[in-house]
């Protein structure tokens, strides 16, 4: 549902979530092409635990990663709030 309300399929009311999904979004647009999917959790089981410690961080920073072929060429942070 929310990677839907992301990129703008669907509606969510969630006061709470809608400035990180703006700030996300303008950040996103440093980016040539970003693409928002859902993973399922099985597969995703360590990225799940650190959104979770994420969203009840009081640190409100975006660490950004970029990668060619594995080999990680830039890597960058960002203060979100």
């Amino acid at each position: 549902m929310v990677v839907d309300w992301f990129n703008e399929k669907t509606s969510l009311n969630v006061l709470l979530l809608h400035a990180s999904k703006e700030k996300v979004k303008e950040l996103g647009s440093f980016f040539s092409f970003l693409q928002v999917f859902h993973i399922h959790s099985s597969f995703n089981s360590q990225a799940d635990k650190l959104s979770k410690i994420g969203l009840s961080s009081d640190i409100r920073v975006l660490f950004v990663e970029e990668f060619e072929e594995e080999e990680m060429i830039s890597s960058s942070s960002y203060c979100l709030f």
